[in-house]
């Protein structure tokens, strides 16, 4: 039985056209909507964008979600939270202890003899010599043809005292007012304040100690005669 047609149809060739494929033009129409609804586009109260029926997106952080680090803290690895402060590096610490600190005496005079040689490490900790140079405080070196010996310190922190009667606190002092070069051409009498790193004294924690050199003697040859006494840093 042959289809009946409206007016209209039979006379705008488009709707002439769409009479014979409207069940198709009606499955395309009704895929167009479905598919507006499943990316239709909500906004939330705090300003992120969500897709409906689809994959959850992150919050992107605002400047008010931000929160400063608190001063003297550092964030642990995991990014989690605050840390403790990071120590700086190196072995010799950049503060001193007061002169009026309670400076302990670990060592009282001992002698040491630093006989002619290229270089010789010096341990001010654990206060011997021909120790390793990575935790010696100062090198002797007596090179060839050299006029006489240098001591070459590690360490910036490095004074000369007046004599030696000096104290530990006013060694102190002195290293933090008044540092010297850290090469140092050795003198009869020379009185030196040295800052030790704390490292190379056998039986003992690590600790740093304030160390006074005295130059007993320099040879003709640039053999160099010393005693070193000790104060356990408080």
């Amino acid at each position: 039985m042959p289809e009946k047609r409206g007016w209209f149809t039979d006379r705008v060739p488009a709707f002439r056209f769409l009479g014979s494929h409207r069940d198709s033009f009606f499955l395309i129409i009704s895929l167009a909507a479905l598919g507006l609804s499943v990316v239709a586009i909500t906004r939330t109260g705090n300003g992120t964008v969500s897709v409906v029926n689809g994959p959850r997106t992150s919050p992107v952080a605002t400047s008010s979600d931000i929160v400063p680090p608190v001063a003297g803290e550092s964030p642990t690895a995991d990014g989690g939270g605050p840390g403790p402060a990071q120590e700086p590096d190196g072995l010799y610490p950049t503060t001193l202890p007061p002169a009026t600190a309670d400076y302990q005496k670990v060592e009282t005079e001992k002698q040491l003899v630093l006989n002619p040689s290229e270089s010789r490490s010096v341990d001010l900790d654990s206060v011997s010599v021909g120790t390793s140079s990575e935790i010696s405080e100062f090198e002797y070196r007596m090179s060839l043809g050299a006029t006489g010996p240098t001591l070459g310190f590690s360490t910036p922190q490095v004074a000369q005292a007046g004599g030696p009667d000096t104290t530990a606190g006013q060694c102190s002092e002195l290293i933090r007012t008044a540092p010297i070069a850290q090469e140092v051409v050795p003198a009869k009498d020379q009185v030196l304040c040295v800052l030790t790193n704390g490292q190379g004294a056998v039986g003992e924690a690590p600790r740093t100690k304030i160390a006074i050199v005295t130059v007993q003697d320099v040879t003709k040859v640039g053999g160099v005669g010393i005693s070193v006494s000790t104060w356990e840093t408080p």
